[in-house]
C-alpha cells in the first residue's frame, strides 16, 4: 500500500499477523532489511551468477549477450563476464558520449569497441557477440553504418565462471 500523509505523523493499524513489514520513504519498494533495533544502512545490490547457474548455459567458445539497462551514472558497468577477476573479463562500460565493450585475456586488452549510437538516452539496448578474433557491439538498434563497432583480434577470456549484473569484476562501478 501507499500512504501519503498530508502532515504530522501516520498511524498505520494492521490486524492478523504481518511478518517483514516495511515503511519506507520513496515511490520504489526495496526488499527487507533486518535491523536487530538499530538503523542499517543498505549495500548495495550487486549480483553475481556463478556455478551451474552460469556454467549450464555460458558457452565459451562463442555467443552473444543482450543487455538492456539504465545508465544510473558515467562510467558505470551494467554487465560483465569474468573469471571473477579483470585479467579474464567481458565488460561493457557506459560513458555519457559512448557505449565502451572490454575484453581483457590473460590480462591484456584483446579488445575495445567504442560505440557512439544511442547516446541521448541514458536508457539503452546493447548487443555484444563473441568468438576468437570476432567481437561486435551493436546499441540501440542504430543502422550498421553507425551503430556497429568491430575488431577482428584477440583471444577470448579463460577461466570464466561469473557474471555481475550491474558491477565489473571486482565489484565496483556500480550501475546504481
Amino acid at each position: 500500500s501507499t500512504f501519503t500523509p498530508s502532515a504530522g505523523s501516520l498511524t498505520c493499524t494492521v490486524s492478523g499477523q504481518v511478518y517483514w513489514a516495511n515503511a519506507e520513504l520513496g515511490s520504489t519498494a526495496t526488499s527487507f532489511i533486518p535491523t536487530a533495533g538499530a538503523p542499517v544502512t543498505r549495500t548495495a545490490y550487486l549480483p553475481v551468477m556463478t556455478g551451474a547457474n552460469f556454467s549450464s548455459w555460458y558457452n565459451a567458445s562463442g555467443g552473444t549477450f543482450v543487455i538492456e539497462y539504465t545508465a544510473g551514472n558515467d562510467g558505470c558497468v551494467p554487465f560483465s563476464v569474468s573469471d571473477g577477476t579483470s585479467n579474464n573479463e567481458f565488460r561493457l562500460r557506459y560513458l555519457s558520449t559512448q557505449h565502451q565493450m572490454f575484453v581483457f585475456s590473460g590480462g591484456a586488452t584483446v579488445a575495445q569497441i567504442y560505440d557512439i549510437t544511442g547516446m541521448s538516452a541514458t536508457t539503452a539496448k546493447t548487443a555484444f557477440a563473441y568468438a576468437v578474433n570476432d567481437y561486435s557491439v551493436r546499441t540501440n538498434g542504430g543502422s550498421l553504418a553507425n551503430a556497429f563497432a568491430n575488431d577482428n583480434a584477440g583471444e577470448l577470456p579463460v577461466s570464466v565462471n561469473q557474471m555481475r549484473i550491474g558491477s565489473n569484476s571486482a565489484g565496483s562501478s556500480a550501475i546504481n
